[in-house]
């Protein structure tokens, strides 16, 4: 089978590429130069931009993504959604059968507890311009995305492991003097991916789809709290303890800045547990 995969440098993407490369050809787009290492080949393609060399693949794994949640709402549209016009003109012109787009929990902003890939994603919700710009995302491809191609919806969960370029990073840069800084009394309890369990179900998602369109949510059975979780990284990178601020601090600057604001109150507040029957089902 011929896999293309954008992002091909990031962090899942790496493991994807490494993975899928075992028993098949890869196209891995990126922004640096061109190369071709054992069936693995590197395109340059910035995906802001139009793809005028000769394209063809069976299966499409759209991952690419600005996960820059600070950012104005018209960057990230920009990055997340106007680009998407580019990928789908050529996933439409080719002789692809499956499309897979690596979408983001965050869609479900403001919504807590047991969390189902059905329930009814309110925009005005979405504060939030990461959380609003990936579900535009997968409205524009559902939209216009060629009906015979298979289309493949996932939605993970703060996916961690081995060279993790986002979510410990965005962790360990909030702390002082050694200290990590937890918003929030860390009694909110959340999902987890693991990268290993993340590239497991997208295989899974190919070999056993049989609908034409699935959306999945994507975790690791066991939930923790936000503490629990901390606890580990600050063993881990020996710091010395975790500061807990206070909720309120930051709903009183949510004026300042609603967009990054929510963001972090979503987060540190609300349980986030991902419901997993329908993947589960399959």
């Amino acid at each position: 089978m011929k896999i293309a995969i954008t992002w091909s440098n990031g962090f899942v993407w790496s493991h994807a590429v490494k993975y899928f490369s075992q028993k098949n050809e890869i196209i891995a787009f990126q922004r640096q130069k061109y190369q071709i290492q054992n069936n693995i080949t590197y395109k340059k393609w910035d995906l802001r931009d139009a793809y005028n060399d000769s394209f063809d693949s069976d299966l499409f794994i759209h991952a690419a993504a600005d996960t820059g949640y600070e950012k104005s709402k018209q960057e990230m549209m920009e990055q997340n959604v106007i680009s998407n016009k580019n990928v789908l003109d050529i996933v439409n012109n080719s002789h692809c059968k499956h499309f897979i787009y690596i979408s983001s929990s965050s869609v479900y902003q403001w919504l807590s507890w047991c969390i189902d890939e059905s329930v009814e994603i309110d925009e005005n919700n979405l504060e939030n311009s990461y959380s609003y710009s990936k579900y535009l995302a997968e409205k524009y491809i559902k939209e216009n995305l060629k009906k015979d191609i298979k289309l493949t919806i996932l939605r993970p969960r703060a996916i961690y492991g081995i060279w993790d370029r986002v979510l410990e990073p965005n962790i360990l840069k909030h702390q002082l003097f050694w200290r990590l800084i937890l918003l929030w009394n860390g009694q909110n309890i959340t999902s987890l991916t693991s990268i290993d369990h993340f590239i497991h179900t997208i295989d899974l998602v190919i070999k056993k789809q049989t609908s034409n369109f699935e959306i999945f949510n994507v975790s690791d059975l066991v939930t923790k709290n936000m503490e629990e979780n901390y606890r580990e990284i600050v063993r881990k990178y020996r710091l010395k303890w975790i500061i807990k601020i206070p909720i309120w601090i930051l709903k009183v600057f949510k004026c300042l800045n609603r967009n990054k604001i929510s963001y972090l109150i979503d987060n540190f507040e609300k349980d986030k547990i991902l419901n997993l029957w329908k993947i589960q089902s399959i």
